[in-house]
């Protein structure tokens, strides 16, 4: 279901805040309705203006901050959930990172599978062997035909596709 089809959702072109009531770098979270049912977003408000989200983590499905009016945000102005804010002060700093080059690395070695990592606004060279990072979103839809473009030449024996092996792919 999408923000608008929400039973407390806001007209289109309501007013949220005033973007001065937000300090540049900071949160707040808006809500609409009561308790479990309500429709909470998050604002955003960045050096180069404010962003709205629906404040639930899409890989959990929880709320964005652990508290109220409380969110964390990265160095590179990334909002890290609750769950990820748990995991990463049960841990050293560097567990998320570790666990992700492992995931990775392990995905990598598996012959029959291709891991291609498109990064959008942000850098994913030091994880990835065959990675893209774009400045926008606008150029996704050509780098994903260019990368299979380059995929497709790769797998190719006399103009035909080699066949894949799923019992190599990693589950």
């Amino acid at each position: 279901m999408g923000w608008r089809e929400h039973r407390y959702a806001p007209a289109p072109g309501t007013s949220l805040c005033r973007i001065d009531s937000i300090p540049i770098g900071e949160c707040r979270e808006i809500r609409y309705g009561e308790g479990d049912e309500a429709l909470s977003f998050l604002l955003y408000r960045s050096p180069l203006g404010m962003r709205a989200y629906i404040n639930k983590c899409p890989h959990f499905s929880l709320p964005l901050n652990a508290r109220p009016g409380r969110f964390f945000l990265l160095a590179h102005e990334e909002i890290m959930c609750a769950m990820d804010e748990a995991t990463m002060n049960a841990n050293d700093s560097a567990y998320l990172d570790r666990h992700l080059r492992s995931v990775i690395s392990e995905i990598e070695r598996c012959p029959d599978v291709e891991l291609i990592a498109i990064g959008i606004g942000h850098d994913v060279t030091r994880y990835y062997r065959r990675s893209v990072t774009l400045s926008g979103a606008e150029t996704l839809g050509e780098a994903v035909v260019t990368q299979l473009i380059h995929l497709f030449k790769r797998h190719t024996a006399g103009g035909r596709m080699q066949p894949c092996r799923a019992t190599d792919a990693v589950p």
